[in-house]
């Protein structure tokens, strides 16, 4: 049985979403974690030669345990950041994205975005994000974890 995913997605929040830019690193940020069982360190990590489109999943090359190194399979909300954080890096560096580049690249937001390094949080953008809206990522996610382990998301 295939996980139908969680849409974090509340007219509230995509209104401060629209309303502070900066903030959809995070919101996108959200939707990996809650879709993938990603962790943090993960998804800043994370790469384009890691996405595979074709097959609408995506590879952790690195984990934090060696059991964390997986193929996870893309349901539709974490498919379409994917395609969304795709369509800001094609924006910002052109549309011959290099394998190598992060797709969450460094000082995105706040200055020259530099793709060869990763970005080192989004901890500030989510907490005033969360505060706004109220969302409660970290219950979410470990629901969701559970949930997943159920599944046997990201088996392969």
């Amino acid at each position: 049985m295939h996980d139908p995913g969680r849409d974090p997605h509340s007219p509230a929040l995509q209104v401060q979403v629209d309303r502070f830019q900066q903030w959809e690193t995070a919101y996108l940020a959200s939707v990996l974690a809650l879709n993938t069982t990603m962790r943090g360190c993960e998804i800043k990590q994370l790469r384009w030669r890691d996405i595979d489109f074709m097959d609408e999943r995506l590879a952790i090359r690195r984990s934090k345990t060696i059991a964390g190194e997986r193929v996870i399979p893309l349901n539709a909300y974490a498919h379409k950041a994917i395609m969304r954080l795709r369509e800001r890096a094609q924006m910002l560096f052109g549309p011959d994205l290099q394998p190598d580049w992060y797709d969450f690249p460094s000082s995105e937001g706040y200055s020259k975005p530099d793709p060869t390094r990763p970005m080192n949080g989004w901890r500030s953008a989510w907490r005033s994000l969360r505060q706004t809206v109220n969302v409660r990522l970290a219950e979410s996610y470990r629901t969701h974890r559970r949930s997943a382990d159920a599944w046997n998301v990201g088996q392969t």
